[in-house]
């Protein structure tokens, strides 16, 4: 820049088009698809480029300010391009290889975090073979349940979490009982009808695990969690994600 500042002329440096630290570390991965890794990370630099300066989610202005008046955010924007678009692609893919491999007819992706995989899946679809790809709507409280395979805090990490309601009744609710379907095996662990209907303290959440795991309720549970007979379907658990498979078919939701 010093030789056109020298002769007069007006100069802007600009950064953008140099590779950023994520792109630079997929050149460098330890691997021999160095072709690929090159690909990827001209994709990445080529999307980051194109892609409009994403408004921030957290405005420094009032809480009535619209995503459009929001203050850009370049960062945000690097990391959608480098990191959630390259990885989210890499999965979709992988899903799609692997329902080839397996000779699956169709793919369902769940409502509602399928919705993006889908679209993925439809634009790498005009490049490579896949199955049918659909979208299936329902709520994770709908399939949660029936991918439960054992009755301990592992497997239903899901029914307590910060910020949700612990009220012992919702709490059962979410595996499709009703404390006063259990109320002996509840009286058991220090739960009268009397507290069925108000949240839980800590000693109140230990007690309802050990509840919760207590044959009587844990058989009931796993009785609950069976499909329909009607429905041919299996569970199948898959580190990160799960699938039901119903014949030729595959769902796919991510956990």
């Amino acid at each position: 820049m010093q030789v056109p500042r020298r002769l007069g002329l007006t100069t802007t440096h600009v950064s953008e088009p140099i590779l950023n630290r994520y792109e630079r570390q997929t050149l460098q991965s330890h691997d021999d698809n160095r072709l690929g890794r090159s690909q990827m990370a001209a994709i990445s630099r080529i999307t980051r480029l194109s892609l409009p300066t994403v408004p921030s989610p957290f405005p420094a202005q009032s809480p009535a300010t619209s995503p459009a008046q929001s203050p850009a955010s370049p960062a945000l924007t690097e990391l959608i391009a480098s990191v959630v678009a390259p990885f989210l692609t890499s999965y979709v893919a992988w899903v799609l290889q692997d329902a080839q491999a397996r000779g699956l007819k169709r793919l369902y992706f769940v409502a509602r975090d399928g919705q993006i995989l889908l679209k993925i899946a439809e634009t790498l679809g005009q490049s490579m073979a896949t199955p049918e790809c659909h979208y299936l709507y329902g709520s994770r409280q709908a399939w949660f349940l029936p991918s439960v395979t054992a009755i301990n805090r592992q497997a239903l990490d899901w029914l307590v979490l910060p910020g949700h309601s612990q009220v012992l009744r919702h709490l059962l609710r979410r595996v499709g009982l009703d404390p006063e379907a259990i109320a002996p095996a509840l009286e058991a662990h220090q739960f009268p009808p009397s507290s069925w209907d108000q949240s839980l303290d800590d000693a109140g959440i230990e007690r309802f695990w050990q509840a919760l795991t207590s044959p009587e309720v844990s058989g009931l549970i796993l009785q609950k969690r069976r499909l329909p007979d009607s429905t041919p379907s299996s569970i199948c658990a898959k580190p990160g994600c799960w699938r039901i498979k119903t014949g030729p078919s595959s769902i796919w939701a991510g956990r």
